[in-house]
């Protein structure tokens, strides 16, 4: 963090007098932010540190303290008095007693409070620390956490054994990072581009589908930012960030931002959200954040923000599934099709190798693979395929279209296979294809599609009739490390 390794931390200061004002120079130096409550105007405050008076008395005083506790992570008091009312509005709240005055070490009372921080960011649980220099032995006391009795001493080298013979963990292999890649895949999600500004101002952007609603009182998201990214350093330093939820017309959009381009806000219109938040039109919702907390999570960082605006807007969300983008506004265009009964073919482009499946048609030429019968299914397609020994898995809709030649609805998917080909089918070089082989119009103008997208690495999905339509592209997968 920019401010200090304690930045975002906030502590209310009530012992008055100031008990330790060397710790409390400490936590401010490195970033906390020191509220200072007093109830006289008169005195010295301390650099960096915030003050404020209050009558703690007085209804009005005591109501205005009670609301900046619930946005408060410790309270230094010289009694408990109130912390059973502050924990009630905000439970992971750290209170503590300091009921010894100077005579308690500032070494003890530093340790109480990080000790505390770190149990109420591990469980959300706050409590009340202790520390009484009345009593012979000054040791912070944990209502949440007992002093477990101390252990005898070990002999020397009691452990060296135990200790040496543990064995690291094996790195991942290649092809078990990929496996697990695919199962975090079936789970699938909407795509968003999260964004915020460098300190010179700058926008900074990365495509995520690593978003997650936390809670609605208070308002709170998380997104996942890599480590690799050249914007994690950005994400962790900026006080704000907003969440863009795309919807499918920006498919673009998604691409750009998952890319490694560093000319990416020069290339589609944004505007500012609240706080000077980079934030896209078009998108199904914007989540202005002010960033709360960042935690390690592995290979990646995990951004905690308070939403402190939203707007939300029309139209169909943009999914991603298996690595691969889809749309739910897909389904009226295969209503449609399905609504002119028999006529309708169903097929699809099936890859091994950097080759793909093309079968012989009636007539002569070539075809692309299509479901047999009146009313055709994809799922008898790929049936006779994998019995006839070509193992068939379909990813993602390609093409729907209207043959104006012949007025059939052609409805295409997308996949991938390995195994032998069933008798009359075979796999053709994709830097090969023998398009001109295939006799229908609308198939061939589809395949030299599909070869120039599969040159590029980035496929779309095709609606319209075989001269005219619209392509809704799915960029490719490259990792952002913007």
């Amino acid at each position: 963090m920019v401010d200090g390794i304690l930045a975002g931390i906030r502590v209310l200061d009530l012992t008055q007098a100031s008990v330790h004002p060397a710790l409390t120079q400490m936590l401010s130096d490195h970033g906390a932010e020191i509220i200072d409550i007093r109830d006289d105007p008169n005195g010295t405050t301390m650099p960096g540190t915030k003050s404020v008076v209050l009558d703690l008395d007085a209804p009005d005083g005591l109501a205005a303290f009670h609301r900046l506790s619930a946005t408060s992570h410790v309270v230094l008091a010289e009694t408990d008095h109130t912390y059973e009312r502050l924990s009630a509005d905000n439970p992971a709240l750290v209170y503590v007693v300091i009921a010894g005055g100077t005579a308690v070490s500032g070494g003890d009372l530093a340790f109480g409070v990080m000790a505390a921080l770190r149990h109420a960011e591990a469980t959300g649980q706050g409590q009340i620390v202790i520390l009484d220099a009345t009593d012979d032995e000054v040791s912070p006391i944990f209502s949440a956490m007992p002093t477990p009795p101390r252990k005898p001493a070990p002999r020397i080298g009691e452990h060296t054994d135990s200790y040496l013979a543990e064995m690291p963990l094996a790195p991942m292999l290649d092809t078990d990072r990929r496996a697990l890649r695919d199962a975090f895949g079936c789970f699938a999600t909407g795509v968003t581009v999260v964004t915020t500004r460098q300190e010179d101002g700058v926008p900074r952007g990365f495509t995520a589908n690593s978003f997650t609603s936390v809670s609605l009182d208070p308002p709170m998201l998380l997104v996942c930012v890599a480590k690799t990214a050249h914007s994690c350093p950005v994400f962790t330093d900026a006080p704000h960030f907003a969440v863009n939820v795309l919807s499918q017309d920006q498919k673009d959009l998604s691409g750009i931002f998952a890319s490694r381009e560093t000319d990416k806000f020069e290339q589609v219109p944004w505007r500012s959200g609240v706080a000077r938040m980079p934030v896209f039109d078009g998108a199904l919702a914007h989540l202005v954040c002010a960033c709360e907390r960042i935690m390690d999570a592995g290979d990646h960082v995990i951004l905690l923000g308070r939403v402190i605006g939203h707007e939300t807007g029309p139209g169909q969300p943009l999914g991603y599934f298996r690595g691969t983008y889809f749309s739910a506004g897909n389904e009226q265009d295969l209503i449609d099709a399905a609504s002119h009964g028999g006529d309708i073919e169903i097929g699809a482009l099936i890859e091994g190798e950097g080759a793909l499946l093309l079968a012989n048609a009636s007539g002569g030429g070539l075809e692309v693979p299509k479901a047999p019968g009146i009313i055709p299914d994809i799922d008898v397609l790929t049936t006779l395929l994998q019995q006839a020994g070509l193992t068939v898995d379909l990813d993602f809709l390609y093409a729907v279209f209207r043959d104006s030649a012949t007025g059939r609805y052609g409805i295409f998917y997308h996949g991938t296979a390995s195994g032998t080909p069933p008798q009359g089918h075979q796999f053709y070089p994709m830097d090969d294809l023998p398009l001109s082989r295939v006799r229908n119009a609308a198939e061939r103008s589809m395949l030299t599609r599909y070869v120039a997208e599969h040159q590029q690495g980035s496929f779309g999905i095709y609606q319209g009739d075989e001269t005219r339509g619209t392509v809704h592209r799915i960029a490719s997968h490259e990792p952002s490390t913007y």
